[in-house]
């Protein structure tokens, strides 16, 4: 038996921030710091069988590499393979997860409610901006659970991706 290197891939999706911005129509919005963090892990160990996360950690590599125009390619010491950082609207943030119920109706994401006033006090950005790090930590460990990226027609990665390009629709 040989030692082979398993190198699975290990994801962060943080929301580091926030900016108060004005809008064209002179209303006030904010706008979050999202980034997504994808690392190599590689573990040794003896098997007679090559490790089938290979595949699925290759194919979302490769949509990364060309999906992506806002990938920061610089291999860390730590592992970091990619990371992405995006500026999004609470707007947008549901929006991908509307498309995530609708791609995987099994899944049971929370996410926080919209809200019709208010939504720009001190105390409710920081209330959202926490509830949006708690639907990015389960989007998280979705991504790296490799049964369902490998049960459905379409990998998980394939709808969050998308998210990540940064077409500053949200300054409008």
């Amino acid at each position: 038996m040989s030692a082979i290197v398993d190198q699975h891939l290990s994801f962060k999706i943080s929301v580091d921030g926030y900016n108060m911005v004005t809008t064209k129509d002179k209303n006030s919005t904010v706008i979050y710091d999202v980034t997504f963090v994808v690392k190599r892990i590689s573990n040794t160990f003896s098997s007679p069988t090559s490790p089938t996360s290979t595949t699925s950690s290759s194919s979302m590599m490769n949509s990364l590499n060309t999906n992506s125009s806002c990938v920061n390619n610089k291999k860390n010491s730590d592992g970091t393979l990619f990371s992405l950082q995006v500026q999004k609207r609470y707007t947008e943030m549901r929006e991908l997860y509307k498309k995530l119920n609708e791609t995987f109706p099994e899944l049971k994401l929370s996410f926080p409610p919209k809200l019709l006033f208010g939504n720009t006090n001190p105390e409710t950005i920081e209330r959202r901006k926490s509830e949006l790090q708690l639907f990015f930590d389960q989007l998280t460990n979705l991504l790296s659970n490799e049964t369902i990226n490998q049960t459905h027609g379409t990998p998980i990665y394939d709808v969050v991706l998308p998210f990540f390009e940064d077409k500053d629709k949200h300054y409008v």
